[in-house]
């Protein structure tokens, strides 16, 4: 097997290189094809497999940084992963992704590169097109910053859609809950209400994460102290506020650029 792709010479982008896997078609198990991608040195992939654990335990999670650092072939990684995990063969997991119109064929191709099964792309405003979404296990919201307002009617399609059980039943009579992936470069914008609203898509109010007892508590506390901030002209009073969100940030998201080699 040809190794050029495992290089970064002759500007061997990270395209390049899945296309060099995909050439070989006897790579068909996940932990061999995030071998390969270990193996070019392009950046560490396992860091993030091994948040799949955290978005089974939480629902869901965010996975953000910059343009350009494989946010997209990150997350069908983890939803390929997710699909042969979640009761495959006796139960085959579909997935939804939601994204601008503009990114459709980049999604589309790339789940097709990675041979991910039984997957619907649709855009951002089709989200009323979506009329049995107890019908997918897995939802992908590509650019999810755009779902930062909770006032809005495509975030109350959005939430109906991630907050809907699943077809799979489980052992105690319930439905399994959706999985849901936050894929963005800016998950908070410009208020804690900003991040609060993308959660509350995959996590309840009342839940608690570690280092939170209670979400809506913790947040109402940041929206308070924000509020009365916001026309505070001492930027020393700024300095001095608690309103980051770092315990949500370690607990369910997902930075790329920290996890290079």
């Amino acid at each position: 097997m040809s190794s050029k792709f495992f290089t970064n010479e002759d500007n061997n982008t990270l395209l390049n290189k899945i296309e060099g896997i995909f050439k070989y078609r006897n790579i068909h198990f996940f932990d061999a094809l995030t071998g390969y991608f270990r193996a070019s040195g392009y950046f560490r992939i396992r860091p993030f497999v091994d948040k799949y654990a955290k978005m089974m335990k939480h629902n869901g999670f965010f996975l953000s940084d910059v343009v350009g650092l494989g946010k997209t072939a990150v997350a069908t990684l983890i939803a390929k992963k997710f699909f042969y995990s979640n009761g495959f063969p006796s139960y085959l997991s579909k997935t939804l992704v939601i994204c601008p119109p503009a990114l459709k064929e980049n999604w589309d191709d790339t789940l097709s590169q990675f041979g991910l099964h039984d997957y619907k792309i649709i855009t951002s405003g089709s989200l009323h097109k979506v009329t049995k979404p107890h019908d997918y296990d897995l939802v992908i919201v590509d650019e999810a910053h755009k779902f930062r307002n909770d006032t809005a009617g495509m975030y109350t399609e959005l939430q109906k859609i991630c907050k809907t059980p699943t077809r799979k039943k489980l052992m105690d009579d319930t439905y399994q809950q959706k999985r849901v992936m936050l894929v963005s470069a800016t998950p908070l914008n410009n208020r804690p209400e900003d991040i609060a609203n993308q959660v509350y898509l995959f996590q309840d109010a009342k839940d608690s994460i570690p280092g939170i007892s209670n979400l809506q508590n913790f947040f109402r506390k940041k929206i308070d102290e924000y509020k009365k901030l916001k026309h505070e002209p001492d930027i020393k009073k700024w300095r001095k506020a608690s309103i980051c969100t770092a315990p949500i940030s370690l607990s369910i998201m997902i930075r790329l650029g920290t996890q290079r080699d």
